[in-house]
């Protein structure tokens, strides 16, 4: 579960009327006050259309997903970068510059971050 999320005005505007209401605005951006990551119900073996329907997630829920996915990769990469960085100076006894931590972040999300990504 994430807290006080930033999202986009296209992100706010794909709620519906009861996801914008979880919303509120500050100085013209969007924050939504908890995120969390919803799980459809299992359908069982007997389950009809209408019931399989029932059990699958609202167009908020998946919308709140995307936001809590995104805000989850965003949060990893900077856990691994400031991983990266910590164990440099730690195990190597390096101390950073401005100029040579900017290029040892450069380096670690070359390491660390998926290949989709690069």
């Amino acid at each position: 579960c994430f807290a006080d999320v930033k999202i986009s005005n296209t992100s706010y505007k794909k709620f519906t009327c009861g996801g914008k209401s979880m919303c509120f605005e500050e100085s013209g951006e969007y924050t939504l006050p908890s995120c969390e990551y919803s799980f459809p119900k299992n359908s069982e073996k007997g389950d009809n259309a209408k019931i399989a329907a029932q059990k699958a997630l609202t167009p908020d829920q998946l919308l709140q997903n995307r936001i809590y996915t995104r805000e989850f990769k965003k949060r990893w990469e900077t856990a691994v970068i400031n991983f990266y960085l910590k164990g440099l100076e730690n195990f190597c006894g390096i101390q950073h510059e401005n100029e040579q931590k900017e290029h040892d972040e450069e380096e670690a999300k070359q390491a660390w971050i998926p290949d989709e990504k690069k």
